[in-house]
């Protein structure tokens, strides 16, 4: 778990970040108001008050204030007003907010939802999460191995599910590519190159520790676009088994 002093040097690089974003991405986006782009920063994953999930129903008041604030000024600058009082309130939650995610089997980075009505009944919408922090999972092929297998045998057994499916920016990313089989590439959908208020684009933002990740952050500021593009894909148990023992007899 990461000291308050860390946590609260994240609280100042996440703080501003959100602010250059929201001032370069309306710039390349007049049609966007500033309180709309505030809503797409990591600031609601910072002003959590526990665990990442369950989400909260409503915004944290400060967010809600941030939004108003940066439609209403005219600079960056006049949004500094607000981090002392983001920063107390950091300080104030610590450590709640690394507390264990209960919606996770304990040490696990995948889960697996209920059936949904959006998708096929016998799909496994899997939910990403890094429970090894400070470390990447993604850099841990035994580890990751085993949380495929937990969602797949889990899945089956209690839904039936045959089909892995998830809809996330890591789709983008070659580094958790290379757990799937080549079903899975192929069904990967369009690169969406916009934001989403959640962890599925943002995500990117964050590094395995779970502070700023300034290089993806600066390619969005540079680029106008996130580095890695939320996309979808899914593929057969079958096939993902297949893969997941061919990889490790090439060990």
């Amino acid at each position: 778990m990461k000291t308050l002093e860390e946590h609260l040097q994240f609280a100042n690089d996440c703080y501003t970040f959100a602010i250059r974003f929201v001032w370069e991405w309306q710039k390349r986006h007049p049609e966007m108001n500033r309180s709309e782009l505030m809503r797409l920063t990591l600031l609601h994953y910072l002003l959590r008050k526990g665990p990442i999930e369950p989400p909260p129903t409503e915004p944290h008041p400060l967010e809600v204030e941030a939004a108003e604030l940066a439609e209403r000024v005219n600079s960056p600058e006049e949004m500094e007003v607000l981090r002392p009082k983001i920063l107390a309130q950091v300080k104030e939650v610590y450590p709640a907010t690394f507390a264990p995610q209960g919606n996770y089997p304990p040490g696990m980075s995948l889960r697996f939802d209920n059936p949904h009505y959006e998708f096929p009944g016998r799909w496994c919408y899997i939910h990403i999460y890094n429970a090894l922090a400070p470390a990447s999972m993604l850099a841990d092929q035994e580890y990751m191995i085993r949380n495929f297998r937990y969602v797949m045998d889990e899945g089956e057994k209690e839904f039936g599910y045959d089909t892995l499916y998830t809809f996330t920016w890591l789709n983008s990313n070659p580094a958790w590519l290379r757990y799937f089989p080549q079903e899975w590439q192929e069904h990967l959908g369009y690169p969406f190159p916009g934001l989403v208020g959640n962890l599925s684009v943002l995500g990117q933002f964050l590094n395995a520790a779970g502070d700023l990740n300034h290089r993806n952050a600066e390619y969005l500021l540079t680029h106008g676009e996130p580095r890695f593009k939320r996309r979808a894909s899914y593929c057969s148990f079958a096939a993902m088994r297949e893969h997941l023992q061919k990889l490790e007899t090439e060990k």
